[in-house]
């Protein structure tokens, strides 16, 4: 605009442009309102179309912008963070459906230092993972690894269950930081009330557990099918080299299995106590 390159405000200049009969003081006062009212409009549509973009946007503005981008902050996660994530939000918004979107939006959830490593696994024991200390900028690429040893989650399960006929199967192992003071409680039978917000096996919230839940649903491709998330508070478990005494037995589709020891029952449970805490992944 013309009055952009005299002061950059119409109030200061309409009196160079308005009509002889305006000069007077009551005409300069008239124009002065007028101007003032023309500036604040010209202000609010320079800041309209600011607001659009993550690089000219206020920390409290980006929260729309995220939303129409399809990226959420993480609860921990700075501005500048997330801010330079929605700059590159075409770059990860390609990688939906892959380990390496899923990985990424749980990195920015326990940004900045909350997450000891992380990692994605499915039936045929192809790993792709982060190791602890990754930081989230710039975008890392996951490491893949083939298990020495094979995923077997629940292959004593369900008679029905033909695990060759699943290979869209997923989890994610997630590795709290111990900062975050999740390990190991509450437990079952510890006397947790329901609806308190707390979760069984897991120390965080039901509510951060949810919100978890539905990133990794956001991010997984469309068949398949993110049978657990896991929380493993032994950093021995669930690894790819790890032997076969510390990765799923078969059983781990029910609670456990009772099999008959010296002609007398004994329950096993399909999970090591205090080891690991797993949630639905929500594959919706």
């Amino acid at each position: 605009m013309t009055f952009t390159q005299i002061t950059g405000r119409l109030r200061d200049f309409i009196a160079s442009i308005s009509p002889t009969a305006l000069s007077g003081p009551v005409g300069n006062a008239y124009e002065y309102c007028v101007g003032v009212v023309c500036d604040a409009l010209a202000d609010a549509a320079s800041y309209a179309v600011q607001l659009r973009f993550p690089g000219l946007a206020n920390a409290p503005d980006l929260a729309p912008i995220g939303a129409d981008r399809g990226l959420a902050q993480g609860p921990t996660e700075s501005y500048v963070s997330y801010q330079t994530r929605l700059l590159q939000w075409i770059t990860l918004r390609r990688l939906d459906g892959f380990p390496r979107g899923i990985l990424l939006e749980l990195l920015a959830w326990f940004t900045p230092a909350s997450l000891a490593a992380i990692a994605t696994v499915d039936d045929s024991a192809v790993y792709y993972s982060f190791p602890e200390g990754q930081a989230l900028l710039p975008l890392p690429t996951p490491t893949r690894t083939v298990g020495t040893h094979p995923w077997i989650w629940d292959s004593l399960g369900p008679p029905w269950l033909d695990l060759s006929l699943t290979w869209w199967r997923m989890w994610v192992v997630i590795y709290p930081d111990p900062s975050l003071g999740w390990q190991n409680k509450p437990t079952c039978g510890s006397g947790i009330v329901c609806g308190s917000g707390q979760a069984c096996g897991f120390g965080g919230t039901s509510a951060q557990a949810r919100d978890i839940q539905s990133r990794i649903a956001r991010r997984k491709a469309g068949h398949a099918w993110i049978v657990y998330m896991i929380f493993a508070f032994d950093s021995t478990w669930f690894q790819p080299t790890s032997g076969t005494a510390k990765l799923p037995n078969g059983k781990y589709g029910r609670w456990g299995s009772t099999q008959t020891i010296g002609g007398s029952p004994v329950y096993y449970p399909a999970r090591v106590h205090g080891a690991t805490a797993s949630y639905g992944g929500g594959s919706a």
